[in-house]
């Protein structure tokens, strides 16, 4: 999924010639055999040897996270500073939410809890705000779901989106 977002919105706005296809097809690959894996655990049922076929899987899954962490890195040294250098705070906004309109909802919904969870209150925030100054007036209603599903993945009873955003969904619900 990251690579739709990049090949449709990141890619294109900094009209560079980078290219992480190699990349991508790998992880595809890396995707697709996990897969087999999974649907050979539910194939075999109760007659498997679990402890081998969940090895298997855990060591995969391993393999996987260590592709998705160099990629990750690469994109971090070779795109980020691109954008930077090239873009105005207002466009590199623009380029965030452009990038999570491209998403599934479903995968949103998963992704922003956990993205906010790992961010401290200082950098949480200005997120939050970054994405509501970018959306049109239109995606009101897209901002205050995703700035609620953002805030799931805070704890304690610190609402962001009220300072960042002006609204916070659960306090206009309750």
């Amino acid at each position: 999924m990251n690579c739709i977002v990049e090949d449709k919105v990141i890619f294109p706005a900094v009209d560079t010639e980078l290219s992480f296809a190699l990349e991508h097809a790998e992880e595809e690959n890396e995707f697709g055999k996990l897969r087999c894996l999974i649907e050979n655990i539910q194939n075999a049922g109760a007659n498997s040897p679990s402890t081998e076929f969940y090895s298997k899987l855990c060591s995969h899954a391993d393999h996987i996270m260590e592709i998705i962490e160099k990629h990750f890195h690469n994109e971090e040294v070779q795109v980020l500073p691109l954008a930077r250098k090239h873009f105005s705070p207002k466009r590199q906004r623009e380029l965030l939410f452009q990038s999570l309109c491209v998403m599934p909802l479903r995968l949103i919904e998963c992704v922003l809890p956990w993205l906010v969870g790992s961010l401290n209150e200082e950098d949480a925030m200005p997120f939050l705000h970054n994405m509501h100054m970018a959306a049109p007036a239109s995606d009101t209603a897209l901002v205050t779901l995703f700035t609620g599903w953002a805030c799931k993945g805070r704890t304690g009873d610190t609402c962001l989106s009220s300072n960042a955003t002006g609204c916070c969904p659960d306090e206009e619900l309750s």
